[in-house]
């Protein structure tokens, strides 16, 4: 054996035994690992056999192994268009290093056709992710913690630059506000500040939030995305990966505050997943854990298949352990489904990054009402470290990636899973509700009609979503109140809350009784819209004789039924 084939492996062991690596080191670590796996053996997986048919009701299917050809994506998201945008770095399928440019793309799922549209000023590679209330995309930090932002107009398939940040991130955290602006928070470079993002003056740091008390907790990567989303209140909270969690004032100079609750017994779920599967309610499930509560050693820490909620509705957090997963997983991703649960995707038993050891090729489903998992069909590709899982609008699960190490653990593909209830119990595809007609504007409180198929027995949101390293701060549920008026016609009712119904791209469901559920209906949510009323202009009449004045109102996007009224008109006047 060679000097280096040597020294590699026992890199790579010195790293597994102690993956908490000081802030400074991390982004070499990284290309150490990757080269250091290299030398990794190639993943056996025993022979994944298809669900017979009349099991597919109960395990759904994984489609065919979808070459991904620009490269392998590393960061993605949905668009409202129903494409699907997805990175890598300023390579295509080994770790980065070089100049600032990223290989994009975006994807047709109707056509199956990538269009590249490469960034060639920034590399995003591990940056912070988030949606904008317009559908656009931005990325903000990433390799060599860069201090460049950019963003994806998918109406035009263009990049373009936004004003700098005032400190480099990599590895951060980014969460879209209900005001359209942008916060972001630690990452190397920036791990101890935050910053806030508005479209007219670019970037501002808060001053109020000192997040060293967050990355300062002993036995933490302290550099590494946190969990951090929008509560109901309009503050942001945060749940982790480190014990302690807060709350986070974005507005003015900003501020945080202990949340009174910590992240329970001694788990650390870093490299686990998380999603926001109702109203202020939080899944968070998988990473690592160790033996001993309340004093995390990160260098000790294995995977688990622990899972917990949060509830952030009202007062003090309220956090409840729940059912465990079968497995225990690292690097997992979570999917809402349109019927409210929610999917676990990928991840291995071994913590190990750029490695496919241990993955964990069947998918768990956490059902919210009974707090149970249950497992449905296999995968034939592993997805680990760097993988991606996103719904589609079609109402299918996309999942692709793993890797970018150039070596065994590559994963230049994507399957796409339809799940049990998109089958009948003899196998064939079921028959799914259709959304035939829908605003495609509303506003938060507003009462909007839907043409659809009858005998609908729910209707859901879902946000249109973004999502890096099992990140997504985007992504969301809610059921949609409704009451039927006609055979086939439906009268919605919007959340009213906007830090609940967040600004920007919604996919809604019709699901039937047996729960299958229709491909989407986009819709934007905008606070913002309201009825526009023409100025009628001066009108002459002579006294005593009657005389028609003609109003005229609009809602934006045809967005439901315009009404009048008034009140104090002089004596003779109505409306």
């Amino acid at each position: 054996m060679s000097i280096r084939g040597f020294l590699l492996p026992f890199y790579l062991t010195a790293l597994l035994a102690h993956p908490a690596q000081a802030d400074d080191e991390h982004q070499i670590d990284e290309q150490l690992l990757a080269e250091a796996n290299a030398l990794a053996p190639e993943f056996q997986a025993a022979q994944v056999e298809a669900p017979a048919p009349h099991e597919l009701s109960l395990q759904g299917q994984w489609g065919p192994v979808i070459p991904w050809t620009p490269h392998i994506p590393v960061t993605a998201a949905t668009l409202p268009d129903g494409r699907l945008l997805t990175f890598s770095s300023n390579q295509r399928t080994t770790f980065p290093s070089g100049v600032e440019f990223t290989y994009a793309a975006v994807w047709n799922p109707a056509t199956g056709a990538f269009t590249e549209i490469n960034n060639n000023r920034h590399d995003m590679f591990c940056g912070g992710t988030v949606m904008l209330p317009d559908g656009r995309v931005l990325i903000n930090g990433g390799r060599n913690t860069t201090r460049l932002g950019s963003i994806f107009d998918w109406r035009t398939n263009q990049w373009s630059a936004i004003p700098n940040m005032n400190d480099g991130r990599w590895y951060n955290t980014s969460v879209a506000l209900a005001d359209g602006s942008v916060f972001t928070v630690t990452g190397d470079g920036g791990r101890t500040t935050a910053e806030r993002w508005t479209a007219s003056n670019g970037w501002a740091r808060l001053g109020g939030i000192n997040w060293s008390v967050v990355v300062n907790q002993p036995g933490y990567v302290s550099n590494w995305h946190p969990l951090v989303l929008v509560a109901p209140d309009g503050r942001l909270f945060h749940g982790g990966p480190t014990r302690q969690m807060n709350w986070v004032t974005a507005t003015g100079t900003g501020g945080l505050s202990y949340a009174g609750v910590d992240v329970p017994g001694a788990l650390y779920p870093k490299e686990g997943c998380f999603a926001m599967y109702d109203e202020g309610r939080i899944l968070v499930a998988g990473g690592s854990s160790t033996t001993t509560a309340n004093s995390f050693d990160s260098s000790t820490g294995t995977s688990t298949n622990a899972a917990f909620t949060l509830d952030i509705r009202a007062g003090a957090p309220v956090v409840q352990m729940t059912a465990s997963m079968r497995y225990a997983r690292q690097f997992v991703n979570s999917v809402i489904l349109p019927n409210g649960e929610v999917i676990a995707i990928g991840g291995n038993t071994s913590g190990r990054k750029f490695n496919d050891t241990g993955s964990i090729l069947i998918p768990e489903i956490w059902n919210p009402q009974t707090g149970q998992w249950r497992e449905v069909a296999a995968m034939s590709v592993p997805r680990n470290y760097h993988s991606l899982a996103l719904l589609l609008p079609n109402g299918r699960v996309w999942s692709g990636g793993g890797g970018l190490s150039g070596n065994s653990a590559d994963h230049r593909d994507a399957q796409i899973y339809t799940p049990p209830q998109l089958f009948a119990a003899d196998g064939a595809p079921a028959v799914r509700p259709v959304i035939s007609q829908k605003p495609a504007y509303i506003a938060p409180g507003s009462v909007f009609q839907v043409t659809a198929s009858t005998g609908v027995a729910r209707f859901s949101f879902i946000k249109m979503s973004s999502q890096t390293h099992s990140v997504n701060t985007d992504l969301r549920f809610l059921n949609v109140p409704f009451t039927g008026t006609a055979p086939g016609t439906y009268a919605l009712t919007a959340h009213s809350n906007e830090n609940v119904l967040t600004p920007g791209y919604w996919m809604l469901f019709a699901l039937d009784a047996q729960d299958a559920w229709s491909q989407a209906a986009i819709m934007l949510v905008d606070p913002n819209l309201g009825v526009t009323i023409t100025n009628p202009g001066a009108q002459i009449s002579a006294v005593g004789v009657a005389a028609s004045l003609t109003v005229l109102a609009s809602a934006p996007g045809g967005g439901g039924t315009v009404s009048f009224s008034a009140a104090g008109l002089p004596p003779g006047l109505s409306i």
